[in-house]
């Protein structure tokens, strides 16, 4: 009975059928740390690429916050004070936000700096159990979001007092400049980077080790081919100055 094999790069021929070839976590652990300098440089080099992106193509943005105290009637009792606070600030004052003769009453707190108002860089939201409302407003210059979120909290305040039968809220914080950049610095990028870089080393890695159908042990030599290896002659260096006998 003659048996034949053939190999690929997706495994071995048997009597006309594929095996899959078989992946030896051990083995590919192994093959990582032999190339563990090169994934380090990898890691390396994602971060410095993700920090090279952040300063010159991200520019930093600046959150300030402004802080309304929303009073109610005194006669309120708990169950409609909760319904209150629960459903109107994170629902209906919010919306306040979003008309009209806020987005005006701001411009005209803010006089001629009003044309860099942007009401989609408006954000608002209410801490659970509180009558407190947050008035954000996101900027590249922090001044310029500082004075944006103190403007929108006073232009809100007034429309509540006027169109909504509540009493005026109070500004229970202003805007100030924020010293610091929100959402993701230069550390997030360059730990981001870092991580990316070393994924894309171990991928590449990984594929190398999958699909290399070359044999690296007698054994591999014995199951491919079906010849036994009777022995293993090692590769010698000669110099160039030695001479063959």
């Amino acid at each position: 009975m003659i048996i034949r094999r053939t190999q690929n790069k997706f495994g071995i021929k048997k009597d006309g059928a594929w095996q899959k070839k078989q992946f030896s976590i051990w083995e590919f652990f192994l093959l990582l740390l032999s190339k563990a300098p090169y994934i380090v440089l990898a890691a390396l080099l994602g971060a410095g690429l993700s920090l090279c992106y952040f300063k010159m193509m991200v520019p930093p943005r600046y959150t300030a916050t402004a802080k309304l105290y929303i009073t109610g009637q005194e006669t309120l009792n708990l169950k409609l004070l909760s319904i209150r606070t629960g459903t109107l600030l994170t629902v209906d004052y919010q919306e306040v936000f979003k008309t009209w003769e806020v987005q005006e009453n701001a411009a005209d707190f803010l006089g001629s700096e009003s044309q860099l108002l942007r009401p989609e860089q408006v954000e608002v939201s209410n801490p659970v159990g509180t009558r407190v409302l947050y008035i954000s407003y996101t900027s590249e210059d922090p001044n310029a979001a500082a004075e944006a979120a103190n403007a929108y909290a006073q232009a809100g305040r007034e429309f509540m007092f006027a169109a909504m039968d509540i009493p005026q809220p109070v500004l229970f914080s202003a805007a100030v400049p924020p010293s610091e950049s929100s959402g993701m610095g230069q550390k997030g990028f360059a730990a981001m980077g870092f991580i990316l870089g070393t994924a894309l080393a171990v991928c590449v890695i990984f594929l190398k080790f999958t699909f290399d159908d070359r044999p690296r042990k007698p054994q591999d030599i014995e199951v491919s081919a079906g010849i036994p290896t009777l022995a293993i002659v090692p590769k010698s260096k000669v110099s160039s100055g030695a001479k063959m006998i």
